[in-house]
Parts: structure tokens; C-alpha cells; sequence
């Protein structure tokens, strides 16, 4: 059986510039991501749309709590799937290389029910699960409980809120701004996504051809 088409229609212009103006993409770059974007749709059923499995298998990406809270970030419209106006303003949010945009992010990511709070009990499970992805890194859960536990209480000395298993974003970035390099571990998969992104856009055609191949 030859190669199946997708159900994904060209851009238009007019799309190429709304989309240029809503994000820091060039047109050139939002073409090869939509290219991209209809090969990986296909992989598993050729609807248009990226699930979560194409997802991940798509960017290399192994299924976590984080990678699944990443996927929501995506996924803005909550319905379980990606549309190409929420995959390529995903993208172009990653490669903002900047620590106050990785903070938004990571911060969004924490906060899983949007209450402008991160609870100590959510951030030990997402360290944890970005560890356990981590064959050449082990830390026991006791030293992540440990270090989380003590951050959030230093964090909380002057706070006169009542919960102090919680922070806000205030103090998460002032704990990320006063420890960067806390950016690079919690932020691997998000690296991931943005490698993959950057090889798309210099080579296109190679790895269109790499994910149709898998629809075959």
C-alpha cells in the first residue's frame, strides 16, 4: 500500500500571516511545521489532529506526568487533541530561549488545576517522574522530599499564608531565579521538543518522511 495522504489542506496566505503575526516564527518555518504537523497526525489515524500517543512518539518523548502536562499545555482548547493553530504557537512558545518564558512554562506545568499555587506534593511526583526518565541520574525520593519540603518551607518564612505546602508564582520564580541550573533538569523534556522543532525546520523533508513511513 503506497503512503496515505493526510486530510490537512495547504495553508493559505492569509493563514501564513496570522500565524507569522501570532508567533515568533517566520513563514518559512510555519510551512515546514505544517508539513511536519501532517505527517505526524497520520501516524496513528489520519484525522488532522495529534493525540497524545502521536505526540510523544512523534518528539521522542516518553509518556510521564510531565510529558502529559506538557501535552495539555498544547492542548488549549482541552479536547485531546492538537489542531495546527495549537501546535505551531506550542512550538514557537518552546523556542523562546529566554529563563523568564522557561519559567512561565514550567510554572503552568506545576500548576496542573490553574490555581495560581504549586503544591510541594505535585512538584516531588513531576521531579520524580522526570527522574525516573533519567537512566544515568538517581536521586532516592526521600532527597527529592527532602530538598522540596526545605525550599518550600524557606520560601514560605515570611509568608503569612496559612498553607505552607504551597507557593506561588512569585516564589517559584524567585527560587528558579535564585537556582537557574534547576531549569535545565526540570526542563528536559521541554529541550527534547525544541531539538526536534529546530531539526524539522532545517530539514523538513527528512523527517516527513521518517513518520509517514510509520503509516504505511
Amino acid at each position: 500500500m503506497g503512503l496515505r495522504q493526510t486530510k490537512i489542506a495547504k495553508l493559505k496566505q492569509h493563514e501564513l500571516d496570522e500565524f507569522a503575526k501570532i508567533t515568533s516564527l517566520s513563514i518559512e518555518e510555519i510551512r515546514n511545521l505544517h508539513t511536519h504537523f501532517k505527517a505526524i497526525s497520520a501516524i496513528e489515524k489520519d484525522d488532522g489532529v495529534i493525540d497524545y500517543q502521536e505526540f510523544c512518539s512523534a518528539l521522542k518523548i516518553d509518556k510521564s506526568l510531565i510529558s502529559d502536562r506538557i501535552f495539555q499545555l498544547f492542548d488549549t482548547n482541552h479536547d485531546t487533541v492538537i489542531n495546527f493553530r495549537e501546535f505551531v504557537t506550542g512550538i514557537s512558545m518552546l523556542m523562546q530561549e529566554n529563563i523568564e518564558t522557561q519559567i512561565k512554562l514550567t510554572f503552568n506545568i506545576f500548576d496542573a488545576d490553574k490555581t495560581g499555587f504549586i503544591s510541594a506534593d505535585y512538584i516531588m511526583r513531576l521531579l520524580q517522574s522526570s527522574l525516573d526518565l533519567l537512566d544515568n541520574i538517581y536521586i532516592p525520593k526521600e532527597i527529592v522530599h527532602k530538598i522540596v519540603t526545605s525550599t518550600f518551607v524557606a520560601l514560605n518564612k515570611d509568608s503569612e499564608r496559612e498553607d505552607k505546602s504551597k507557593i506561588d508564582y512569585q516564589q517559584y520564580r524567585k527560587m528558579m531565579r535564585a537556582n537557574p541550573d534547576m531549569l535545565k533538569w526540570l526542563y528536559i523534556d521541554l529541550q527534547k521538543m525544541h531539538s526536534s522543532a529546530q531539526l524539522i525546520m532545517k530539514n523538513p523533508k527528512k523527517y516527513v518522511h521518517k513518520y509517514i513511513l510509520a503509516t504505511r
